[in-house]
């Protein structure tokens, strides 16, 4: 759990990484079009900052991505899940 202060997110709380996590792609289509853009964002987050071949992955992907393919969302996000 964080708490957020009025200047930063996240400043105070404790963080326990998880056992496992559950990758359930088909909830994904549940989500408005711009609410999936900005999960995404957050993947193409991680590799842009830790994994330059995973950001490469990312790019060549963008259109299975963004049609919301099984196959090319289970590769992306279980690297940023973990």
């Amino acid at each position: 759990m964080g708490i957020d202060l009025p200047d930063a997110k996240n400043m105070i709380g404790a963080f326990l990484q998880p056992l496992g996590v559950l990758i359930d792609t088909a909830t994904l289509s549940t989500l408005p079009a711009n609410e999936y853009r900005v999960d995404m964002a957050e993947v193409v987050k991680y590799g842009v900052i830790l994994d330059a071949e995973f950001f490469q992955y990312l790019e060549d992907h963008a259109d299975a991505l963004l049609a919301r393919e099984e196959n090319a969302l289970t590769h992306a996000i279980a690297p940023a899940a973990g």
